[in-house]
């Protein structure tokens, strides 16, 4: 069912927008793939800071600047996304890829509401 949709939603900006659709389809991807480095990254800081401020689960091994390189990383995935705004053939990529972000964090409010409202049955 999602495939077929991606599938009618590609025919759909081919049609409607057919000079441009590839690079709608090619900001789309690339927002994603920025997306998910950056989310890599702050991900990797909110778990360092998480198991040193619980002493009984220590990390095993500690790297040197892991903190650091960590958040140099996510400032510079985070100047690469917002910079394309400003080239012309890839502001594409924030048109198309926040409207997107904004549709998934949407689905996902609405999913963990119905979740929240319909609690798993109890087995016996």
């Amino acid at each position: 069912l999602v495939s077929s949709t991606g599938l009618g939603a590609a025919v759909l900006v081919r049609a409607l927008w057919p000079d441009s659709a590839y690079a709608w389809f090619l900001g789309v991807s690339l927002f994603g793939a920025l997306f998910v480095w950056l989310m890599i990254f702050v991900t990797h800081l909110a778990f360092r800071r998480h198991h040193d401020a619980s002493p009984d689960r220590p990390i095993p091994r500690r790297v040197p600047f892991a903190r650091a390189a960590s958040a140099i990383g996510a400032l510079a995935i985070l100047t690469v996304l917002l910079s394309t705004w400003w080239v012309p053939d890839l502001r594409i990529t924030l048109v198309a890829g926040v409207p997107w972000l904004a549709l998934l964090a949407a689905g996902y409010a609405y999913s963990r509401r119905a979740r929240a409202s319909h609690p798993p049955l109890e087995e016996n």
